[in-house]
C-alpha cells in the first residue's frame, strides 16, 4: 500500500501586522500570503488541528531511524494525534508517542514489520482502523488504561502478537481488532467463547447451542457475526448491549430470547439470520439499531401485520408503508434508516410524543411531499432527509437543538425554510444543493454556518441572517447564482475562505463593525458593481481599498430594529380548537393568507422585523395591538405554532 498524502489548501489571507484584517488599524498595510496545511519539522509532516493552532497532527513520516520519537511539541503547540497512514510500511524498530498525544489515526503504523516495541503512550483514547495492522514483529503490547474504543482490525495479522494487557475499563472493541494474531489463536484453543473485561469479542468457533456466562455485560460487535454453526443462543440478566452485526448471518439461529437487562441492540444485530422467526424483545430496549432486523422472518412477519414495525415506541422500519403514514402517539424515536429508499410514503404525520429523527431515517422517499416536525423534537440525525427530492415544505421547529450534516441535502424541491435559534451550529451540507430553495430566515441564536450548509443552492435570493451568527464557514453558500445581496448584523467575527465563491449575481454585501477574520477569496469581488457597505474604518472599508471595489459608508452599525406601523386593526376572531401545531385562521399572524399559522408566517414576521423583507400589510403581524412590530409579536406567534398559547 502506498502512503496517502494530504493536500494542503491553500488560503490567501489579508493580513495586517501578522494578523487577519482588524478593525483597529487606521493604516491598510495589507499582504497576501500563501498558508498550507502540511508544515516540515524535521523529518516530520504536520498540520495545527484549528485556526488557533491548539495542536498538531502528525500527518507523514520522511526519516529512517530504527528508534522514532513523536516530539511532545512542534512549533509550540502539543502533539496531539498521529494522523491517518503516517507512518505506514517505515522499517523502525521502535516509536516513542508522547503522552500529549490521545489519537492514533487509520493504518497509521500499517505494516511496519520491524516494529517491536511500543513506548509510552500514556493519554491515548482511541486506536484507528488498521492502526497497527501487519506489524509482524509485535510480540507484546501493554494498552494504556485512557484508551476507550480499539478500531477495526486495529492489530489485525501482527501475527507474532500473543501477550496483550488490558486496561480493565476498556470495552468498546471493534471487529477484527486481533484477528491473526498469536493471542486470538490461543483464546480460542482454551475457549469458543473469547471475552475481555465482560465483552465478547470472538465466538467464531461455537456451534450447537451457546450458553453465555453470568458476568457477560456485552455481545461485541461481530461477535458471532456469519456463524452457521450456532443453533440457539442463552443470553444472561448482565447483559446490557448487544453489538453491531453481532449475530449477522446466523443461518441456523430460530429462537432468540432477550433478557430485560438489555438496553441497546445496534445496527445490523441480527441482520440477514434469514431463519430467525421468533424474538422476544423486553420494554428494556430503549435503542434499535438500523437493519437490526432486516432480512429475518421476524421482521418479515412484523411487516405483513403492519408495515409501519413500531417496538418500545420506537420505529424501527417502515420501507413497506406506502401513501400517508400516521405515526401513532407515544412514538419517541424514529430509528436510523427506517423509511429509506421508500418511494411510495407521500406524508408523514408525526406525534408530539416524538422526540429524535434517526440518521438517514427517510433518505431517498421520493414521492414525501412536506415535513411537519412537530414541536418537542430535538434532533433531526445526519441525512434524515438526503434526496427527498419532491418535499416542497419543511417546519422545522426550536425544540430541536441539533440538525446533523447533510439533514435535508438535495431536497430539490425545497421552497424555504426557518432554521430556528436552538440549533447553534448547522453542521457539514445541511441544505446543499436544494436546487428550488428561495428564502432561508436563519433566526437568533444560530451561531455557526458550517461547510457547504447551502452551497449550490442555485435559486436562492433571499437570506436573512440572524445577528447572532459569529462565523460563515468554507463554502457555506458557495455557487448560490442567485443570490444579489447579503446581509451581516452586528456580532459577526468570521467569514472563511471561498464562503461566496461562484455567487456571481451578488452585487452587495453589508459586513459588520464586529467582523475581524474574512479572507482574499471569501466573496468574487470582480462582479462589476460589485461594493461593499459597512462603517468608516472597520475591515469593511479596508476590504472594499484592497478589492478595489466600491465602499458605501454606514452611519451607525446595523442591529434589529422595531418596526413602528402606522394604524392598528381590530382583533380578528381565531379558531382555537386546532390540536395541530397550524392552526386555521382568516386573518392575523397568517402572513401569506394561506389559512393557517405555521413557520413560515414566523419566518415572514421575523424578516420585517430585522428589515430585512418588509410586509405588505405590517398589521397584520401586530399580535398585542401595541403599534409596533417586534419581538413580543414573534414570540406570541411561536408559542402559538408549538400549541404553548393559542392567540385569541
Amino acid at each position: 500500500m502506498t502512503k496517502r498524502f494530504i493536500a494542503g489548501l491553500m488560503t490567501l489571507v489579508l493580513v495586517f501586522g501578522g494578523a487577519v484584517l482588524s478593525e483597529n488599524n487606521n493604516i491598510m498595510n495589507t499582504s497576501i500570503t500563501a498558508s498550507a496545511a502540511n508544515r516540515v519539522e524535521g523529518y516530520f509532516e504536520y498540520a495545527f488541528i484549528d485556526d488557533v493552532r491548539s495542536g498538531v497532527n502528525i500527518l507523514n513520516y520522511n526519516g529512517n531511524e530504527s528508534n522514532v520519537v513523536i516530539p511532545s511539541y512542534i512549533n509550540g503547540a502539543p502533539v496531539v494525534s498521529i494522523g491517518d497512514y503516517a507512518l505506514c510500511h517505515n522499517g523502525m524498530t521502535s516509536v516513542t508517542i508522547p503522552a500529549s498525544v490521545t489519537s492514533i489515526g487509520t493504518y497509521a503504523f500499517y505494516h511496519c514489520s520491524n516494529l517491536s516495541v511500543i513506548n509510552n503512550g500514556s493519554c491515548i483514547n482511541d486506536i484507528g482502523m488498521y492502526a497497527f495492522s501487519c506489524c509482524d514483529s509485535l510480540s507484546k503490547i501493554t494498552i494504556p488504561g485512557s484508551v476507550t474504543e480499539i478500531g477495526y482490525g486495529a492489530f489485525d495479522s501482527c501475527s507474532n502478537l500473543e501477550n496483550i494487557n488490558f486496561p480493565k475499563n476498556l470495552t468498546n472493541f471493534h471487529p477484527n481488532a486481533f484477528a491473526g494474531t498469536k493471542w486470538l489463536a490461543n483464546k480460542q484453543r482454551q475457549s469458543d467463547l473469547v471475552i475481555v473485561n465482560g465483552i465478547i469479542i470472538n465466538g467464531a468457533n461455537c456451534s450447537g447451542y451457546v450458553s453465555i456466562p453470568s458476568g457477560v455485560t456485552g455481545i461485541g460487535d461481530h461477535a458471532f457475526a456469519e456463524n452457521r454453526n450456532i443453533t440457539g443462543i442463552s443470553i444472561p440478566g448482565t447483559v446490557k448491549t448487544i453489538g453491531a452485526f453481532a449475530f449477522g448471518c446466523c443461518d441456523k439461529l430460530r429462537n432468540i430470547s432477550i433478557p430485560n437487562s438489555v438496553t441497546r441492540i445496534e445496527y445490523d444485530a441480527f441482520k440477514g439470520s434469514s431463519n430467525l422467526e421468533n424474538v422476544i424483545i423486553p420494554s428494556s430496549v430503549t435503542y434499535f439499531g438500523s437493519d437490526a432486523f432486516t432480512d429475518t422472518r421476524w421482521l418479515a412477519n412484523q411487516q405483513s401485520r403492519n408495515p409501519l414495525v413500531v417496538i418500545n415506541n420506537i420505529v424501527i422500519d417502515g420501507r413497506n408503508c406506502s401513501g400517508n403514514v400516521v405515526i401513532p402517539n407515544g412514538v419517541k424515536a424514529i430509528c436510523n434508516n427506517a423509511f429509506a429508499l421508500n418511494s411510495m410514503i407521500t406524508d408523514v404525520s408525526m406525534p408530539n410524543s416524538l422526540k429524535e429523527i434517526g440518521d438517514y431515517a427517510f433518505t431517498s422517499c421520493t414521492a414525501l411531499q412536506k415535513v411537519v416536525i412537530p414541536y418537542g423534537v430535538t434532533t433531526i440525525g445526519s441525512n434524515a432527509f438526503l434526496e427527498a427530492r419532491s418535499i416542497k415544505y419543511a417546519e422545522i421547529p426550536d425544540s430541536v437543538t441539533y440538525m446533523g450534516q447533510e439533514a435535508f441535502k438535495e431536497c430539490s424541491a425545497l421552497a424555504e425554510v426557518a432554521v430556528p435559534g436552538s440549533i447553534e451550529k448547522l453542521e457539514l451540507a445541511t441544505f446543499q444543493e436544494c436546487h428550488s430553495l428561495k428564502s432561508v430566515d436563519i433566526e437568533n441564536g444560530v451561531k455557526n454556518l458550517g461547510e457547504y450548509v447551502f452551497s449550490n443552492c442555485s435559486a436562492l435570493t433571499d437570506i436573512n441572517i440572524a445577528g447572532s451568527v459569529e462565523n460563515v464557514s468554507w463554502r457555506t453558500f458557495y455557487g448560490c447564482t442567485s443570490l444579489t445581496e447579503v446581509t451581516f448584523y452586528e456580532g459577526l467575527t468570521n467569514i472563511a475562505a471561498d464562503a461566496f465563491q461562484k455567487c456571481d449575481s451578488i452585487m452587495t454585501i453589508t459586513l459588520p463593525k464586529s467582523l475581524t477574520g474574512i479572507t482574499a477569496t471569501s466573496f468574487n469581488y470582480s462582479t462589476p458593481g460589485f461594493k461593499i457597505r459597512g462603517c468608516a474604518g472597520t475591515t469593511a472599508q479596508r476590504l472594499a481599498a484592497y478589492a478595489n471595489v466600491g465602499f458605501e459608508v454606514l452611519e451607525e452599525p446595523l442591529f434589529a430594529t422595531e418596526t413602528k406601523i402606522q394604524n392598528s386593526e381590530p382583533k380578528v376572531r381565531y379558531d382555537s380548537n386546532s390540536e395541530t401545531t397550524a392552526s386555521t385562521y382568516s386573518g392575523k399572524a397568517d402572513i401569506n393568507n394561506d389559512g393557517i399559522v405555521n413557520v413560515s408566517d414566523y419566518s415572514k414576521v421575523a424578516a420585517h422585523i430585522k428589515g430585512r423583507k418588509m410586509l405588505d400589510n405590517a398589521s397584520i403581524a401586530d399580535i398585542n395591538n401595541d403599534n409596533f412590530i417586534n419581538i413580543t409579536d414573534l414570540t406570541q406567534i411561536a408559542a402559538h405554532i408549538k400549541g404553548k398559547k393559542r392567540l385569541s
